[in-house]
């Protein structure tokens, strides 16, 4: 459970990441599937060049959104990582008959490094704290995803670029709070 939890939490902002790209060169809407299409899916483009390409276009094209929205690609890069830990390490379960990473209290993901062996304990906990700051990066995504489409189509106001400046202030520092 908590793998595919991880799992499905990336897959999912990793839409909201390629839809923030389609927007901004692509916002004629009738176009945007053929470039879905050809960029991400035939291209075979990463998470980590998306989210590449995410941080360049903040910088370079949205710099009243940049500053407030410069958590998103961070925390974007430590979750493609844990993704990446739990798709591809080897996950240890606790040692009871028939038990599953739904029961387990922590489980441990080992990796072999230069001959070496290092192991990583996730828990239960670690995972859930991370779900939920996954609905708050959606919903940033969604808000960055809105301001970009309106800005690609020419409709961008001051006064909504504002609020979503605000939103994304608010979501970074309720993200980093947690983090305590």
């Amino acid at each position: 459970m908590m793998r595919s939890q991880i799992i499905y939490e990336t897959i999912d902002l990793e839409s909201a990441v390629e839809r923030i790209i389609t927007f901004h060169f692509c916002p004629a809407t009738e176009k945007q599937d053929l470039f879905v299409s050809l960029m991400f899916e035939n291209g075979q483009i990463s998470l980590k060049q998306k989210i590449g390409m995410l941080r360049k276009l903040l910088r370079l094209c949205y710099p009243e959104l940049h500053t407030a929205f410069l958590f998103l690609p961070k925390h974007l890069d430590k979750l493609r990582e844990l993704r990446n830990d739990f798709a591809h390490l080897r996950l240890d379960l606790p040692a009871e008959p028939g038990s599953t990473d739904l029961d387990a209290e922590a489980v441990k993901l080992r990796k072999l490094k230069d001959g070496q062996q290092t192991i990583r304990e996730v828990t239960r906990k670690e995972v859930d704290t991370i779900v939920r700051q996954c609905r708050d990066l959606t919903i940033a995504a969604m808000f960055l995803g809105m301001a970009v489409q309106r800005a690609a189509r020419g409709e961008q106001e001051e006064e909504f670029t504002q609020m979503i400046v605000a939103l994304g202030q608010q979501i970074g520092k309720r993200l980093k709070d947690a983090a305590g």
